[in-house]
């Protein structure tokens, strides 16, 4: 009979014994016990881990619970939160190191998780991490990121170490932005995708001085209020600095690579044509300058090609005109009789008129001149 009452003392006083010293924390003379291991299953009804002190053990499983269990033994792992901020499971640390997924312990490739600063960043330790789903997958390799979807684009290739971007393609190391589109590809700038809404869009580039503003390269305008499309090259907006020249090259076949400058507007605002002619289709015309002479003038200033020329009342005789482009032709067109252009070409000197003889100015009197850079000479006169 005795054989039958330590055993039985012994299952009373181990329920005891598991609440007082805490799960997997029985006295120590229970360590050298020769008695068989013991096993039990702890069913916590409330669903409720709090409080119940440390698991350790290479298998441990927690499921099914509605509070936090905090433990220390799983090195940087700060919490399990199973419903706390609304969500199904949360991963709490409690340190400044990373969170790191180590599937089958690998030391090589892993996945770390870091939050500062209010940035979280992903980072693939690795020679390749990939992202898959149902829609697409997104590849890791070699600071190359891939997606390949049933998107509007089958392909987006990002490499970061040489900042390109390939979309529909592979990024290629030959261009910062590599774009492939069956049919044609084509860029939509737009401000937002709003229906009659002013839209506005352009392309940037970064000014020598950081201070200061980009380059504007061109800009486009769809107004709505002002029912007009403007497209700017080189400027027109105030946010942005302006071109201080334009140019246009051309080639004579599809291979050359650079080409020849066919047209150039510089920062006078001048327009021109260092190689070509100049061929237009249709009429031509220029803006009158209009002037009238003060008392005592003798020099014509010309802007224009046509002068509507007016003299003082007392007056004038002129002997130079400035202000012309070699190649100019000048027509002088006269209001009065007031006007006096004499031939100055003997004495020589810059901006002289070569005349058959002096011309008398009178009312719809026209003296027509073309300019070689240096002098004025005479093409035609006629007195209407």
């Amino acid at each position: 009979m005795n054989k039958y009452i330590l055993p039985l003392i012994f299952a009373l006083l181990l329920p005891t014994l598991v609440l007082a010293q805490g799960v997997g924390q029985l006295e120590p003379w229970l360590e050298n016990d020769p008695s068989p291991q013991l096993s039990a299953t702890l069913v916590v009804d409330s669903n409720e881990f709090t409080g119940m002190g440390n698991i350790t053990g290479s298998d441990v499983d927690i499921s099914a619970g509605t509070g936090i269990y905090t433990t220390s033994g799983l090195g940087t792992f700060g919490s399990l939160d199973v419903d706390t901020l609304g969500f199904d499971a949360n991963v709490i640390s409690d340190s400044a190191n990373p969170i790191l997924i180590q599937p089958n312990n690998d030391v090589d490739d892993y996945l770390s998780i870091l939050t500062s600063a209010n940035q979280t960043t992903i980072n693939f330790v690795g020679q390749n991490g990939m992202i898959t789903a149902d829609s697409g997958t997104i590849d890791f390799d070699n600071e190359i990121i891939t997606t390949i979807g049933a998107g509007r684009f089958s392909l987006v290739s990002i490499n970061q170490g040489s900042g390109i971007l390939g979309v529909g393609t592979e990024a290629s190391t030959s261009f910062a932005i590599d774009v492939m589109r069956a049919g044609g590809s084509f860029t939509r700038l737009r401000s937002d995708n709003v229906n009659q809404n002013t839209q506005t869009g352009g392309m940037l580039v970064k000014h020598a001085l950081t201070a200061q503003a980009p380059l504007a390269v061109f800009f486009g305008s769809s107004n709505f209020g002002g029912t007009s499309n403007q497209l700017n090259f080189g400027g027109g907006n105030f946010s942005f600095n302006t071109a201080t020249e334009i140019n246009f090259y051309t080639a004579a076949n599809y291979t050359t690579v650079t080409g020849t400058l066919a047209l150039q507007i510089d920062s006078n605002q001048d327009v021109i044509i260092p190689a070509g002619d100049l061929i237009v289709t249709g009429q031509t015309g220029n803006t009158l300058q209009t002037t009238t002479l003060g008392n005592g003038a003798t020099t014509l200033a010309i802007t224009k090609n046509v002068v509507t020329l007016t003299g003082h009342v007392d007056d004038n005789t002129l002997g130079t005109i400035t202000g012309g482009l070699a190649g100019q032709t000048l027509t002088i067109i006269c209001t009065d009789a007031k006007v006096t252009i004499t031939d100055t070409d003997d004495a020589g000197g810059a901006n002289t008129v070569d005349l058959s003889a002096a011309f008398t100015s009178a009312n719809d009197t026209i003296l027509q001149l073309i300019f070689d850079g240096t002098t004025w000479f005479e093409i035609s006169r006629s007195v209407n």
